[in-house]
């Protein structure tokens, strides 16, 4: 097996968790966020989980893309 096929299969093995470590990294932040804001209502919880899950979840899918030249 040559270098280009490992690293094809091995990206179509990583393929769907490519978001799990800005996922976790979200639902840190969104920790960190609720303990800030205290008492949170419903646009408090909002906030904190678009920028905590979402928004890091996007910023390593970009980083996949980027790493592995993948086309938008």
């Amino acid at each position: 097996m040559d270098i280009e096929s490992l690293r094809i299969k091995t990206l179509n093995t990583l393929k769907p968790v490519y978001w799990l470590p800005g996922f976790a990294a979200g639902w840190v932040f969104f920790g960190y966020w609720m303990s800030l804001v205290g008492n949170p209502h419903v646009a408090e919880t909002f906030v904190g989980f678009v920028i905590g899950v979402c928004i890091f979840s996007g910023i390593t899918w970009k980083l996949y893309k980027a790493v592995n030249k993948l086309p938008s």
